[in-house]
């Protein structure tokens, strides 16, 4: 009995499943690619299943072109022989697969079949992996209070069906969240929560995405040692491995930490590695951040041509996809056209990051207190700023002064104040003078404190 194709199949397939658990992928792919070609003769639900572990390979190794072309297949197989488990499997499969890569649309029409399928079957755990990769997908397009209850629906199932092994997935993906949300205290709280909850000694592609997760919270909480030593430690293994996603993650993340600590250089060939990276794989979101970054780089070393090149990449990005949380680059473009006097330039997309912000603002998870933490970075209270004076060198003083109390900018209450409605604009064209002297000074006041400490630095906090 044993002495089939078939068993042939189910043996090649158990040989890749001990090579993925071992995280030797690249011999793991070779005998998920040897049983399709068995079950291709024998079995169209065997093949279905080999085709899902083939993309779920590709995926971990950065190859989404080469995962959705195993999907396709797959679905179509599916459709064929009215198998709508493996159907529903695949499309709940790809749905996360079109999040990395922001195909948000086809991703959620994906995950809405997916679910209805599950629903219709009874196939509870089936079910609850539905709602994780539906909750990653509202996350990218900025839904994040719905992204955290598919979550805790998914974590609600694997409680109650007592599938501890998935509930590790669901804290890390919370923590995304908060992540994205700029909760760096609880992302960390639920990205450790994930890290302990996987199995000791295991360095599968989960335990390298969480590690990684964990140090980038850490560097946003400004604990550059200790993320630098997490990064630097699991990095290595991460890429011996092939986990080449998370190890691309892990390298973003490094070259943010050189960067925020002066070593541009060395920032310079990680950012590139990421960039190609995520050219090559069309995982947008770390396309954003590589490109942003470069073009810092580029920018704080004069190369503003090359800067405004960097930038314009991230920002075509952001709107081919419609990433919810793409705002930086637009600001950052906009300071380029502000620095260069160009207003009408930097107003475009200085109020294209507003409208993001706005948007990502209207669904965070956690209400007031969410949203306080939210707004709570420089930022976008410069961002603001650089609107107000953008107006106002242009003499548009009614949308200036909109703007000016639109923001948290230093000293426009106490201004304000001073104005009736009916104050004109030659009135509010004087309060904005003052109010751009004052920044001025708030600036070089915040200059002098950078060079600063003991007793000279408390003076300049007081001022």
């Amino acid at each position: 009995q044993l002495n089939t194709t078939q068993s042939y199949g189910d043996c090649l397939s158990l040989r890749a499943y001990g090579f993925k658990q071992q995280s030797q992928l690249d011999s793991a792919l070779a005998y998920y690619l040897k049983a399709t070609l068995v079950f291709d003769s024998t079995s169209t639900s065997g093949l279905i299943s080999q085709l899902n572990n083939v993309a779920d390979i590709c995926i971990s190794t950065g190859n989404f072109t080469k995962a959705r072309e195993a999907y396709e297949r797959a679905i179509q197989l599916a459709k064929d022989a009215n198998n709508n488990i493996a159907l529903g499997t695949t499309l709940e499969a790809t749905s996360f697969l079109f999040g990395l890569s922001g195909n948000f649309e086809e991703g959620l029409k994906n995950s809405d079949s997916a679910l209805a399928i599950f629903y219709r079957s009874g196939n509870i755990l089936r079910l609850a992996n539905a709602y994780l990769s539906r909750g990653t997908l509202l996350k990218s397009i900025g839904q994040y209070d719905q992204s955290i209850k598919a979550f805790l629906k998914a974590d609600s199932i694997y409680q109650d069906q007592m599938a501890a092994e998935s509930r590790n997935t669901v804290a890390n993906n919370i923590g995304v969240v908060y992540y994205t949300q700029g909760d760096y205290e609880n992302a960390i709280k639920y990205h450790r929560q994930a890290l302990s909850q996987l199995k000791k000694g295991v360095y599968d592609e989960a335990y390298f995405l969480y590690r990684g997760n964990v140090a980038e919270d850490l560097f946003y909480l400004k604990k550059y040692i200790e993320a630098e030593t997490e990064l630097l430690e699991a990095l290595p293994l991460a890429k011996e491995k092939k986990f080449i996603r998370s190890a691309s993650g892990m390298t973003l993340a490094l070259g943010k930490l050189f960067y925020e600590t002066k070593r541009s250089d060395k920032a310079i060939e990680y950012f590139t590695y990421a960039s190609e990276y995520a050219n090559s794989s069309g995982e947008k979101e770390s396309a954003i951040e590589a490109f942003n970054y470069l073009g810092l780089i580029n920018k704080e070393s004069g190369k503003a041509e090359k800067a405004e090149n960097d930038f314009r990449k991230a920002v075509t990005i952001v709107d081919q996809h419609k990433i919810a949380n793409g705002w930086e680059p637009f600001y950052q473009l906009g300071l380029l056209y502000f620095t260069q006097n160009k207003f009408d330039s930097s107003l475009r997309y200085f109020k294209r990051a507003v409208e993001l912000l706005d948007k990502n603002s209207e669904n965070l998870y956690g209400g007031d207190a969410a949203r306080k933490i939210f707004n709570n970075d420089p930022r976008k209270s410069d961002l603001y700023s650089k609107i107000t004076f953008s107006y106002f060198n242009l003499g548009n003083i009614s949308e200036a002064w909109a703007y000016a109390n639109r923001s948290n900018i230093a000293g426009i209450k106490e201004l304000s104040g001073s104005l009736s409605s009916s104050s004109n604009n030659e009135e509010k064209n004087e309060a904005l003078k003052k109010l751009l002297s004052m920044q001025q000074a708030k600036k070089a006041l915040e200059s002098t404190l950078e060079k600063q400490d003991g007793v000279a630095k408390i003076e300049t906090l007081k001022k």
